[in-house]
């Protein structure tokens, strides 16, 4: 399986770009803080594992 920083960074460069083509760094930043502080969030860890042997 590949590495999920080499699967990741085509977007993260597109995501760059557009964010500086439209001169909304500090946006795309503070999001990205969040969704970091959500997803590391103990408590939204253990909602998740929950869920994880679901089949969809």
């Amino acid at each position: 399986m590949a590495e999920i920083s080499t699967i990741a960074r085509p977007y993260a460069t597109a995501i760059f770009n557009l964010a500086k083509e439209n001169k909304s760094l500090s946006n795309w930043s503070n999001m990205l803080s969040l969704l970091s502080n959500v997803v590391s969030d103990e408590s939204n860890k253990r909602f998740h594992s929950r869920f994880k042997s679901f089949r969809f």
